[in-house]
C-alpha cells in the first residue's frame, strides 16, 4: 500500500503551467532586463544621433532621416509577418521553434529583393531630386535586408521569454554602427551623407550575419517547415500590414517635411521625435517581456487578453503621464546637446509631450486584437490611421510645417484608438454572450 503523499511532496510534484499561471516575478525580470537592454541601447542610439546630427548638421541629418523614413515604411513587409507568427506558435508550441524560425528565414529572403525595388521607386517619388541616391540606396538596403534578420531572430528569444538574449541582439547594430561612426569620423573628408550611409550599411550587414548564427547556435539551426507556407504568409501578411502601418504613422511625417517644407525642417522635426520616442522605452519593454503571455491569454478570445492587459495596466500609465511632463520640463536640453541649429526642436517637444500616453493605449489596445486572432482588424484600423495620417500632412505640413505634423500625428492617433476600443469591446461583450447561453 503506497503511502499518503506529504503536504510538501504535493508542493514539489511538477504542474502544468497554462498562461495564468506564470509567475508575475518572471515577468518583471524579464521587463527588467529588456528594460536594461533598451536602455543601453538607447545610450548607444543617443550617442550616436547626437554625434550624427552634430557632425551631418541639421539639413545633412534630415537627409539622412528623410531616406531612412522610407525604407522603414517597407520594412514590416520583409518576412510577411515571420517574426510574430514564429513568437505565437513557440509561445503556444515550443517544439514548433525550428521549422517556423526556417520558414522566416525563408519568407526574409524571398520577399527582401522585391521590397528593396519597391522602396526605391518609392524613395525617388516621395523625396524627389533633393535626396541623393548615394543616401537612398544603402539606407534602403540595411533596413529592408538586414535589420528584419535582427529583428527576427531577437524575437526568436522573445518566444521563450529570454529578454536578455532578445536585448543582446538588439543591441548588435547600436554597437557596431557607433563603431562605424567612429572610424567614419577619421576616414570621411567631408563627412557627408553619403558616406556615412555606406558606412551605416556595412555595420548593418555586420551586425545581421552575428544576430541569425547567435541565434541558431543558442536555440536551433533552422529547418524546413512541412506545409502550411501559403497559409503562413497569408496570416502572416497582416501582421506585417499593421507593422507597416505602426512605421508609417511614426515616419511618414518625417518624409513629407522634407518635400513639402524642407530637410532642415525634417531634422529639427524628427530629432525632437526621437526624444519623444525614448520616453517609450519603458513601455516597449513590458510590451515586449509579456507578449508571449499574450499570446497564450489570446487562446480565449479578445476579453482573456484585455483582462491580461488591464492587469498590467496601472504603472505603465502612471509612467506615461510622467513622462509627457518630464519631456515638456526638459525639451530646452535638445538644442544644447544637438547644437544651434536644432533651436526649434526645443518647441516641437513640448508639442509632443502627451504623445507617451496616446501612445501606450493604442499599443496595448493593438495588442489586444492582435493576439486573440484579430490581426486582420488591426491592420485595417492601424492602416487607415496611417493613411489619415499622410492625407492630412499633406494637407497642414504647407500651412503650418512641422506644427500641421504634430497635429497630424494625433488625430491619426485617435482615430486608431477609437476603432481598436470599438472592437475590443464588441468581441468582449460577444465572448461574455457566449459564455452565458454555454452555461444556460
Amino acid at each position: 500500500m503506497n503511502p499518503e503523499p506529504t503536504p510538501d511532496a504535493i508542493d514539489a510534484a511538477p504542474k502544468p503551467r497554462p498562461w495564468t499561471a506564470y509567475r508575475p516575478g518572471r515577468l518583471a525580470r524579464n521587463t527588467a532586463a529588456m528594460l536594461a537592454g533598451l536602455g543601453l541601447r538607447t545610450l548607444l542610439q543617443g550617442i550616436l544621433f547626437i554625434g550624427v546630427a552634430r557632425v551631418l548638421g541639421a539639413e545633412g541629418y534630415g537627409e539622412f532621416v528623410a531616406a531612412l523614413s522610407v525604407a522603414t515604411l517597407f520594412a514590416p513587409f520583409t518576412g510577411l509577418g515571420s517574426a510574430a507568427l514564429m513568437v505565437r506558435e513557440t509561445a503556444r508550441r515550443p517544439e514548433a521553434f525550428t521549422g517556423e524560425f526556417g520558414r522566416g528565414l525563408l519568407l526574409i529572403g524571398l520577399t527582401g529583393a522585391p521590397l528593396v525595388t519597391l522602396a526605391l521607386f518609392a524613395g525617388y517619388w516621395l523625396l524627389g531630386p533633393g535626396i541623393s541616391w548615394k543616401v537612398l540606396v544603402p539606407v534602403v538596403l540595411a533596413e529592408l535586408l538586414c535589420a528584419p534578420l535582427v529583428e527576427f531572430t531577437g524575437c526568436a528569444f522573445q518566444a521563450f521569454e529570454r529578454m536578455g538574449r532578445m536585448a543582446l541582439i538588439f543591441n548588435g547594430p547600436m554597437a557596431f554602427r557607433l563603431a562605424g561612426f567612429l572610424v567614419f569620423l577619421f576616414l570621411a573628408e567631408p563627412p557627408d551623407p553619403a558616406t556615412w550611409a555606406a558606412w551605416y550599411l556595412a555595420m548593418s550587414t555586420l551586425a545581421a550575419a552575428g544576430a541569425v548564427w547567435f541565434a541558431g547556435a543558442e536555440l536551433g539551426w533552422p529547418r524546413r517547415a512541412s506545409g502550411g507556407k501559403l497559409n503562413a504568409a497569408r496570416e502572416g501578411f497582416f501582421f506585417a500590414l499593421g507593422g507597416a502601418s505602426h512605421r508609417a504613422q511614426a515616419d511618414i511625417d518625417k518624409a513629407l517635411l522634407a518635400r513639402l517644407d524642407s530637410p532642415n525642417a525634417a531634422g529639427v522635426y524628427s530629432a525632437a521625435y526621437r526624444f519623444a520616442e525614448l520616453a517609450m522605452l519603458p513601455i516597449h519593454a513590458l510590451l515586449s517581456a509579456s507578449l508571449a503571455r499574450f499570446f497564450r491569454a489570446g487562446e480565449n478570445g479578445a476579453a482573456a487578453s484585455a483582462r491580461y492587459a488591464l492587469s498590467l495596466l496601472p504603472v505603465p500609465v502612471a509612467y506615461a503621464l510622467l513622462a509627457g511632463m518630464a519631456l515638456f520640463l526638459l525639451s530646452g536640453a535638445l538644442p544644447w546637446l544637438l547644437g544651434p541649429s536644432f533651436a526649434e526642436s526645443a518647441e516641437v517637444v513640448r508639442w509632443l509631450a502627451p504623445l507617451p500616453l496616446v501612445m501606450l493605449v493604442r499599443y496595448f489596445l493593438g495588442t489586444i486584437a492582435g493576439v486573440s486572432g484579430r490581426q486582420r482588424l488591426s491592420a485595417l484600423v492601424h492602416g487607415s490611421g496611417a493613411g489619415l495620417n499622410a492625407l492630412l500632412n499633406v494637407l497642414w505640413i504647407p500651412l503650418w510645417g512641422w506644427r500641421g505634423a504634430v497635429l497630424a500625428t494625433f488625430a491619426s492617433e485617435g482615430l486608431m484608438i477609437l476603432g481598436l476600443l470599438l472592437d475590443t469591446a464588441r468581441q468582449s461583450s460577444a465572448n461574455a454572450v457566449g459564455t452565458a447561453s454555454r452555461a444556460g
